[in-house]
């Protein structure tokens, strides 16, 4: 039964401590370079998606409230994993 105590009482610390572990790398959000800021607030973003397309052409417009382009997409994410809101998909 000891044994059974001590298994738990490590999970249960994994458990508390993980989270905590993967949330420091956490501490700030990243801004992505857009290839070109167009009219604010909107950004546009050319992703090179070689060999399945030509080029993939993002628009994003600022909505998050937080200065530069953060992209929550399938290509980048600026949102520390989804902690932050990244800027809106227009197209």
């Amino acid at each position: 039964m000891n044994k059974f105590f001590t298994t738990l009482l490590t999970l249960a610390a994994l458990a508390v401590a993980l989270p905590a572990g993967l949330a420091d790398h956490c501490s700030s959000y990243n801004t992505s370079t857009a290839e070109f800021d167009a009219i604010p607030p909107y950004y546009v973003d050319n992703d090179l998606c070689q060999p399945g397309c030509i080029y993939s052409i993002w628009v994003y417009e600022e909505t998050n409230g937080i200065e530069g382009l953060q992209r929550g997409d399938e290509f980048v994410d600026d949102t520390c994993h989804g902690l932050i809101e990244a800027d809106t998909i227009i197209f």
